[in-house]
């Protein structure tokens, strides 16, 4: 009795031993496999990185040549400075001791008030008695202003030019804040003697609006310059209040230099 318990006990120990062997296999099988798994997503992931890192440099190597890429410089057709000019609008002796030069622009209010207070006085002491060259310059800073210095300019000669200056400056409430302000500057430009085929030529004249820019250019550069109206004379900027008196001992103390 004893011996055929001692049988079943040795059975039973066989095989829950290969039970546990066949699980240690199917484990093995498992992790192995499982391994396997790990092993290949992570030469996936290698690979990703390697190829993200690849598509990295060649941006960095891209942006690397178009930042050495040197920007090439736009040289205007037209330089300009403070002496007198072939296109200028002069009044007064261009040979003069003294040039003052003026930048406006006909949509600028205070123009308007130094055009009808101090100019004329200017005018009547310097320029009538031939002391000073006298230049106008424009300073196009709208749209309106390119439109209507291009009209003033049309004609070509001083006289129409100031005319017309005048009469745009008198009339800017009617003209510059206008939808038609086109249509207006036309009606304009038709009275004083410029049809509307040869205003809309000047507004194509590529050659006048470049001068024009030019003129606008100027001023920017001189860090006292802070709008219009803008004087300088012989090259230097006037930085005082631009009444009659500030004015007139400027002009005065270039005239007494020797």
């Amino acid at each position: 009795m004893l011996r055929f318990l001692f049988i079943v006990l040795l059975l039973f120990i066989n095989n829950s031993c290969s039970d546990e062997q066949e699980a240690k296999k199917t484990d093995d099988a498992k992790q192995e496999q499982i391994s396997k798994i790990d092993n290949g997503e992570a030469k996936k992931r290698k690979q990703q990185v390697k190829e993200k890192s690849g598509v990295k440099s060649k941006k960095k190597q891209s942006k690397k040549k178009k930042t050495t890429k040197k920007k090439k410089k736009i040289t205007p057709a037209i330089v300009r400075d403070l002496k007198i000019w072939p296109d200028d609008m002069v009044i007064g002796d261009i040979n003069a001791k003294v040039v003052l030069v003026e930048y406006f622009a006909p949509t600028c209010p205070h123009c308007y008030s130094y055009h009808k207070r101090t100019l004329p006085k200017i005018k009547e002491k310097y320029v009538d008695t031939g002391k000073i060259a006298y230049v106008f310059r424009e300073f196009v800073a709208t749209k309106q202003d390119l439109d209507a210095t291009v009209l003033a300019r049309c004609n070509g000669d001083v006289e129409g030019y100031l005319k017309f200056i005048e009469i745009m400056l008198q009339t800017q409430r009617n003209w510059v804040f206008s939808k038609n302000y086109r249509e207006i500057l036309t009606n304009m430009g038709q009275v004083g003697g410029v049809s509307g085929e040869n205003y809309a030529k000047c507004l194509n004249d590529k050659k006048m609006v470049e001068v024009l820019m030019a003129n606008t250019r100027l001023p920017g550069k001189f860090p006292k310059f802070i709008g219009t109206p803008a004087f300088f004379i012989n090259g230097d900027i006037f930085t005082k209040p631009y009444t009659f008196e500030e004015l007139s001992k400027a002009i005065d103390s270039y005239l007494d230099k020797k």
